[in-house]
């Protein structure tokens, strides 16, 4: 049991809270607080929100490609791809039907509405966000606990797959004093999800 809790508490898909300090220190220093990290150099978080009544983030599966180019002064310009992909009748068949009414709300058309957050390094600027690589634009920005927000809607129908792009800039990230030049990039996992696969 021991083992099982330090697993999924390592894996963050268990949090805990407690209103005595001390015993949050503890909880902070097993990694279980759920806290936004502050790490030398730059920073990736992306967090999914679903705004439909279904529970198709269950089905969806992401996959995050990142691509990182960095200028003589140290500022990181990355492009931060999401690709999803909505395998909901390959994953439905065979399965009992009350499981797959849960999924879907009951009736409910099976299309996967997603709030798209990246929690990137506060004083990173935004150059532009692509749907299906056409130039879209963010919902909205914004900064939040030492955090630069980037965010976009977007709605993903039955079987279909679809890349979001985010292109931001990172200013004097990288370490240029030495030789070679250190550039280190921290990506931090959405607690109570799978573990997206990073390329």
């Amino acid at each position: 049991m021991l083992s099982a809790l330090r697993s999924v508490g390592r894996e963050k898909n268990l949090l805990l809270y407690h209103t005595d300090p001390a015993v949050e220190e503890v909880i902070a220093d097993f990694g279980w607080d759920g806290a936004l990290k502050e790490p030398d150099g730059d920073y990736l978080m992306a967090v999914d929100s679903s705004l439909r009544s279904t529970k198709l983030n269950l089905v969806v599966e992401p996959r995050i490609d990142v691509d990182v180019s960095i200028d003589q002064d140290g500022n990181a310009t990355n492009v931060v791809s999401i690709a999803y992909a909505n395998d909901y009748s390959a994953w439905s068949e065979g399965k009992d039907p009350h499981l797959v009414g849960l999924i879907t709300g009951y009736g409910a058309l099976p299309l996967y509405g997603d709030y798209l957050r990246l929690l990137v390094p506060e004083g990173s600027t935004l150059n532009g966000v692509t749907e299906e690589g056409t130039s879209v634009g963010a919902e909205d920005t914004w900064s939040e606990n030492g955090k630069a927000i980037l965010a976009r809607f977007f709605m993903l129908p039955l079987d279909a797959k679809k890349e979001l792009a985010f292109t931001y800039t990172v200013p004097s990230v990288a370490d240029m004093s030495g030789n070679p030049y250190e550039y280190r990039l921290f990506v931090q996992k959405q607690p109570g999800t799978r573990a997206t696969p990073l390329v």
